[in-house]
């Protein structure tokens, strides 16, 4: 059940981030190619974080199992984003208020970083 829980917050984040770069796409979702999912990709992003929460409640995860899918999802989230955007933010990463706009070697390195706390917070 553990799995699940964390299967479904690492989806939510990759839904949600789609979502955002819609939206961001030309600051409005309906002139996005995919504008068509975007209600369904909504729908999706809510529900995933219901089932995750009803997941948490029963089977009680550890915190740290949680604070890992809460990190991975964060990490799918800004894939998501940035793939939805269309190369629009390509070599660019917003990480708590401060940009990365050197391109490929900060913006792998945070990638990189997200990932294996995640990974690591899951497996402790």
């Amino acid at each position: 059940m553990t799995w699940l829980f964390v299967s479904l917050l690492i989806l939510w984040g990759f839904i949600a981030g789609i979502g955002e770069g819609q939206t961001m796409y030309f600051a409005a979702p309906r002139f996005h190619p995919w504008f068509r999912w975007y209600h369904i990709l909504r729908l999706c992003e809510v529900s995933l974080l219901f089932f995750a929460g009803i997941l948490c409640a029963i089977a009680h995860p550890g915190l740290m199992v949680a604070a890992g899918a809460l990190v991975l999802s964060w990490e799918l989230f800004e894939v998501g984003y940035a793939w939805a955007r269309l190369g629009q933010c390509k070599g660019h990463e917003n990480i708590l208020g401060m940009y990365s706009l050197d391109g490929k070697g900060k913006v792998r390195t945070l990638h990189i970083v997200r990932i294996l706390t995640g990974i690591i917070l899951i497996a402790i």
